[in-house]
C-alpha cells in the first residue's frame, strides 16, 4: 500500500503543476473565473499529493526502524488463527 500512496501522491503533484500552468494561461487571457478554478484545483491537489508522499515516507521510516511491527503481527496472527476446515465459523449457537 505504501508504493500505491507514493504513486498517487506523485500523480497529484503532477496534476497540481498542470493546474498551476493553466492558471497562468487563463490569467494572461483575462479569464479570471477559470484562473481561480485552476488555482484552487492546483492548491488542493498539491496539498493532497504532498501529504500522501509525506505519509508514505513516514510509514517507510517506521518500517525500517522496526517500531511496532513485531507486536502487531504476533497479535493479529494469534487472534486470526482459525481452522477453516472445522466449520466453527459457520455454526450457530441458538
Amino acid at each position: 500500500m505504501k508504493k500505491t500512496k507514493f504513486y498517487i501522491g506523485l500523480a497529484l503533484l503532477i496534476q497540481a503543476f498542470a493546474a498551476l500552468a493553466s492558471f497562468f494561461v487563463f490569467l494572461i487571457k483575462k479569464r479570471n473565473v477559470l484562473a481561480a478554478i485552476s488555482a484552487t484545483l492546483g492548491l488542493i491537489s498539491g496539498l493532497a499529493g504532498t501529504y500522501m508522499i509525506y505519509e508514505c515516507k513516514t510509514e517507510s521510516c517506521l518500517l525500517e526502524s522496526g517500531e511496532g511491527t513485531d507486536e502487531s503481527l504476533s497479535q493479529s496472527t494469534a487472534e486470526d488463527d482459525v481452522d477453516i476446515d472445522s466449520k466453527e465459523m459457520f455454526e450457530r449457537n441458538d
